[in-house]
């Protein structure tokens, strides 16, 4: 029986994220025999020591096993916060990399710049746009549902803490907070069918940006 320092929470891949989930998963679990060696001798020393100063054969036995529970637990924090920070520090570099992702940005900046916010009109034509492959807004529609379901995918690695969240609150926080302020409208259009939709990236926002109300405008 193992303990796995990323738990197994995540079961769809996007954008490159499920294998370094599968990897740092892989690689931790057999890294809990080192850790617990470690332990074990570190429990070692101050049962013996113990030992040889005349306290009982069962106290000192006691000692070592308290001593070895704490240093196996010190040292597996440790390397699952370690661990996740990579993991974390992997999956931005995978994202920033991905020429794919940088052109779906582009195309929403195309028809939304930089100021523009989605309407209660737009969201309505991107909902058309979805159903119509042959819509001129059908590029837009898909590059739009990439960055909501890829950061909705990012609040939920944060919320079930398979990701850091510091260093995504320092590398996200921004990208997070514009994509909910435009998408806004959007969002609301289609959470009127589905509550559920978008939950976790919504919850994410207020909680990296509390002075705003989101949903409500």
């Amino acid at each position: 029986m193992h303990i796995p320092l990323i738990r197994w929470r995540v079961f769809f891949r996007f954008d490159g994220i499920m294998l370094y989930t599968r990897i740092s998963f892989l690689h931790i679990r057999y890294h809990y025999i080192p850790f617990l060696l470690f332990a074990v001798l570190v429990g070692l020393i101050p049962g013996l020591v113990v030992y040889n100063i005349g306290v009982t054969l069962s106290s000192s036995i006691l000692i070592t096993i308290l001593v070895a529970a704490v240093g196996w637990f010190l040292t597996v924090t440790s390397a699952r916060r370690l661990s996740r920070r990579q993991h974390t520090i992997n999956v931005l570099q995978e994202h920033s990399f991905n020429q794919v992702s940088h052109q779906l940005v582009a195309k929403v900046i195309d028809r939304f710049p930089p100021g523009r916010c989605i309407t209660k009109e737009d969201a309505e034509t991107l909902v058309l746009a979805s159903l119509n492959k042959t819509h001129s807004w059908h590029d837009t529609y898909n590059s739009l549902m990439y960055l909501l379901n890829y950061y909705e995918f990012i609040a939920v690695g944060i919320k079930n803490r398979d990701l850091d969240v510091l260093v995504m609150n320092n590398y996200c926080h921004g990208m997070v907070c514009k994509i909910c302020e435009k998408a806004r409208e959007y969002i609301l259009c289609k959470q009127q069918k589905d509550p559920c939709l978008y939950e976790n990236l919504v919850n994410l926002y207020r909680s990296w940006k509390p002075s705003d109300t989101f949903p409500a405008k």
